[in-house]
């Protein structure tokens, strides 16, 4: 699984800080006869905090936490890392497809 970066600023009192978040990318399947289609998913692996005066401390396990179960950000993740990762939804449909116009393809 590749590790990728990702840059989010937050603010903390009256002070911005920069998170750096280390994540790898699961990129679903399409599913087949036998396995059913799961999308594709971000796992936070690492979170860091870029302190205003310079240095970089590892996040709290609550804010670790927080970012992790952050759909929203999870998702921009898993945009912002477009590893080329196939549109499942459009497989699965050829593959429905074609079996209904070609039913022996389908054995």
């Amino acid at each position: 699984m590749a590790t990728y970066s990702y840059s989010h600023f937050i603010e903390i009192g009256r002070v911005e800080v920069e998170l750096v978040i280390s994540y790898g990318v699961e990129p679903g399947f399409a599913g087949d006869r036998i396995d059913p289609p799961y999308p594709a998913s971000v796992e936070v692996q690492k979170v860091e905090v870029k302190l205003p005066k310079g240095g970089v401390e590892a996040a709290p396990e609550w804010l670790f936490d927080l970012i992790a179960a952050d759909d929203g950000l999870c998702e921009d993740m898993l945009n912002d890392a477009d590893d080329g990762a196939p549109d499942w939804d459009a497989i699965r449909d050829m593959r429905r497809d074609d079996a209904i116009t070609f039913p022996h393809a389908a054995e």
